[in-house]
């Protein structure tokens, strides 16, 4: 639901796709129409058509060979309803967005114990989760935050010597 939420707000951000879909909340039209309608051109109105399909604001049926857009009257029925509730509880609403990016940064461990963050992983830990600590998917991927200046932020150093991050 969030995500949806932050996604349709994004989509309807753009002033020419909110012309576009206030026109399609009062009447169905295609392209072309659009395009003369709002003074630009058909691409244009194609790319932007896609965005608003991306998110479900929009829908099309197929005239023969032209496309007649219209508005999802059901998904932004529903979206009002999201943000009322929103503004009525505006913290849980945040607190399920930070949760999400904390979740970003977790590792995807099946074992409960381990589903923490990667830098708080002992070795024991990585191997117990993941077999061995080369295959440890939270490690530091190359980004090396040590501060020793021997470390494989030389080019000329190997890559296997590398044990930073979370792998120290």
């Amino acid at each position: 639901m969030n995500k949806n939420i932050i996604d349709i707000l994004k989509s309807l951000s753009d002033n020419t796709r909110f012309s576009i879909f206030l026109l399609l909340s009062h009447k169905s039209y295609c392209v072309k129409s659009l395009a003369k309608k709002l003074k630009i051109s058909e691409a244009a109105v194609s790319q932007h058509l896609n965005v608003l399909k991306n998110v479900n604001l929009i829908d099309f049926e197929s005239v023969g060979k032209w496309r007649h857009y219209s508005s999802n009257n059901n998904i932004f029925n529903s979206f009002i309803e999201d943000i009322t509730d929103i503004q009525k509880k505006p913290l849980i609403f945040l607190s399920n967005i930070i949760e999400k990016e904390e979740e970003k940064n977790m590792c995807k461990c099946k074992n409960e114990e381990l589903n923490k963050n990667p830098k708080e992983c002992d070795e024991a830990q990585i191997k117990e989760c993941h077999g061995d600590s080369e295959n440890h998917e939270c490690d530091c991927n190359g980004e090396c935050d040590c501060k020793d200046d021997e470390c494989c932020k030389d080019e000329k150093k190997d890559e296997s010597d590398h044990k930073c991050c979370c792998h120290e």
